[in-house]
């Protein structure tokens, strides 16, 4: 057994990593009040667009990977970040504990969908209904939800969607593609059919809420599309999405 002594704080706060999603989170912080709800927090990247744009902004995470959540944690009480404030559950359309796939102390593609690899984990983790925990933190109005839990987004929208249907706030989001590299090699068919089959139903869901999806292209401009193209390789723009009240 190893127990580590000293550990530095691996916090991944540095927006210029996402300059795409920064743009789009200044845009909606500069239309609307309200907190910011970033489910699937990780090592704070999106934390640190927040920050970036409008530090005194109230903040809400989600982040189910303990050790990610600490650091993140760690950093709010560093920094004595009053306006913000994590919690170390998952986002789900139930309340339960459900299997949870990661790799590694803070895998960026952690996930409620079953993965495979030599390094992959399988642990258990609280997911609760968006809406029901906004209620029961007394949180009122919402200014955006980002979402980023590597395929599970209808799940955590279903969860959400008497918040959507009340108070409307847009919603920022990831659909990968089903293609992976630089030469954009094609993913498996069965893997590729099952995050097409995924995608679909969250853009039927979005559409039955009332909300109109565009892509986020690499500057941050919104482009509107009728339905995700993931098998497009020549017409790619980027895996991240938002979703707009019409």
């Amino acid at each position: 057994y190893r127990i580590p002594g000293y550990v530095s704080n691996i916090l991944d706060i540095d927006s210029s990593n996402e300059r795409e999603i920064r743009a789009v989170i200044g845009r909606l912080l500069a239309e609307r009040t309200g907190c910011f709800v970033d489910v699937g927090a990780n090592l704070g990247q999106t934390l640190g667009s927040v920050l970036s744009v409008d530090p005194d902004r109230s903040y809400l995470g989600f982040e189910p990977q303990v050790s990610a959540c600490y650091f993140v944690q760690r950093f709010l009480q560093d920094n004595g970040l009053r306006n913000a404030r994590i919690l170390p559950i998952g986002l789900s359309d139930r309340d339960g504990i459900l299997r949870f796939w990661v790799a590694g102390a803070a895998d960026v593609a952690a996930s409620l969908i079953e993965r495979h690899g030599d390094d992959m984990r399988e642990i258990s983790i609280p997911v609760r209904r968006g809406d029901a925990v906004l209620a029961e933190l007394g949180i009122g109005e919402i200014a955006a939800i980002k979402i980023d839990v590597e395929g599970a987004e209808r799940e955590v929208v279903n969860g959400f969607s008497g918040t959507l249907t009340r108070q409307r706030p847009p919603v920022l989001f990831e659909v990968l593609p089903n293609f992976e590299g630089e030469e954009r090699r094609m993913l498996p068919e069965a893997i590729a059919r099952r995050q097409s089959s995924a995608a679909e139903a969250l853009a039927a869901l979005f559409h039955e809420l009332g909300y109109r999806i565009a892509s986020i292209d690499p500057q941050g401009r919104e482009i509107p599309i009728d339905r995700f193209a993931l098998d497009d390789r020549a017409g790619f723009v980027g895996w991240n999405y938002i979703a707009r009240p019409v």
